[in-house]
């Protein structure tokens, strides 16, 4: 059980996710994604928060339209017994943290996340921050695995969640 502050501190992150071109007659259009944000250990969770914006470029005939939308932040909190495992990949090269969930659930919101697994792709001067946090999350997943524990609930809180007044 990992208790108190965490030993890592926070690791700034992006993911990638694949866009879209389609023509359509004698128009383009293309869409591409954009996330960043951070990673946190916190006591016996991860906290994951991203936003990022969409950006739509269509040309046509009649002209060129390019668009941005933001879009609206995020924050998952997974408890370490939602965990598998979590690896430093890439080296020097494409480096990035694996996450990897016990069910496919748990880490579905995030952009980007295929079966399980999501890649938070970090600038390689964070790596020591990336190598540290993946073992700080190493042992509480350990540790919560040895524990038993298993069925703890992911909070979800975005941006876009209307938030109801508590009734007096």
């Amino acid at each position: 059980i990992v208790t108190g502050a965490h030993m890592s501190g926070d690791l700034p992150f992006r993911l990638k996710v694949s866009g879209t071109d389609a023509v359509q007659g004698v128009r383009a259009i293309s869409t591409s994604f954009r996330f960043g944000g951070w990673l946190r250990l916190e006591g016996d969770s991860l906290r994951i928060e991203w936003s990022g914006y969409a950006r739509s470029q269509d040309v046509g005939a009649a002209g060129i339209r390019d668009e941005q939308l933001r879009l609206p932040a995020e924050t998952l909190v997974v408890p370490l017994a939602r965990l598998r495992r979590v690896e430093v990949l890439g080296g020097w090269w494409r480096p990035r943290l694996a996450l990897s969930a016990r069910d496919a659930r748990a880490l579905a919101l995030v952009p980007s996340e295929e079966h399980g697994t999501v890649h938070c792709w970090y600038a390689r001067g964070d790596r020591s921050l990336a190598v540290a946090l993946a073992a700080d999350l190493s042992r509480g997943i350990a540790a919560a695995a040895a524990a038993g524990r298993s069925a703890e609930e992911i909070v979800h809180l975005s941006d876009s969640t209307p938030v109801t007044p508590p009734t007096p």
